[in-house]
C-alpha cells in the first residue's frame, strides 16, 4: 500500500512505499493512491515558487531544498507507478501519470530561469505555480473520475469526499 506519513514536527515525511497489493485491492485504496504524489508535487511547487522570488526564508515548508523536494517527488511518483502497475484498477490513473512526463521540462525551466530572486520575478513564479498545479490537477482528475466509477454508494461517497478534500 502507498504510505504518506506526517512527522510529529509539523513536517511531512512523504516517502511513499509500495508493497505488493493484495489480489483484491479495494476501490477505496485505489481512490486514495495518489495522495503521496499530490503532496510531494505541492511541496516541490511551493518551494520552487517561493525560491524564484527569494522569500524561501520567510516560510517553513515540509522540504528545505530543491534536491530534497525533487527526490521526494520522484520517490512518490515511482511508488505510485508501481502501485498502478500492480493494481487491477490502476489504469484509472494513466492520464494523470502521463501528465507527469512534463515534470522534467518544468524542472529544467526552473533551473534555467535567469530572473532575479526578488518580487520582480513574480511572473515566472506564477507560471511555475500554474504548471505544477496542472500536473496535480491531472492526477486529481483521474482520482475524481475513478471515484465516480465506484459502484458501492458508500465507498463512492467517501472517495469523492476524499478527492474534494485533497483538491483544497
Amino acid at each position: 500500500a502507498l504510505v504518506a506519513r506526517e512527522s510529529g514536527h509539523g513536517e511531512a515525511d512523504r516517502t511513499a512505499t509500495v508493497g505488493d497489493p493484495p489480489a483484491g485491492v479495494s476501490p477505496a485504496e485505489v481512490a486514495i493512491a495518489p495522495r503521496a504524489v499530490v503532496a510531494a508535487l505541492q511541496d516541490e511547487r511551493n518551494l520552487a515558487t517561493i525560491r524564484l522570488i527569494g522569500v524561501e526564508d520567510a516560510l517553513v515548508l515540509p522540504v528545505s531544498d530543491t534536491a530534497q523536494a525533487r527526490s521526494a517527488t520522484d520517490a512518490a511518483v515511482a511508488a505510485f507507478e508501481a502501485f498502478v502497475a500492480a493494481s487491477p484498477e490502476g489504469a484509472a490513473y494513466s492520464e494523470g501519470l502521463g501528465s507527469l512526463d512534463g515534470l522534467g521540462l518544468l524542472r529544467s525551466d526552473i533551473d534555467a530561469d535567469p530572473g532575479p530572486r526578488t518580487l520582480d520575478n513574480l511572473p515566472a513564479s506564477q507560471d511555475v505555480f500554474a504548471r505544477y498545479s496542472e500536473l496535480v490537477d491531472a492526477v486529481l482528475s483521474d482520482q475524481v473520475a475513478f471515484a465516480d466509477s465506484i459502484d458501492d454508494p458508500g465507498v463512492r461517497a467517501g472517495a469523492e469526499a476524499y478527492a474534494r478534500g485533497v483538491q483544497l
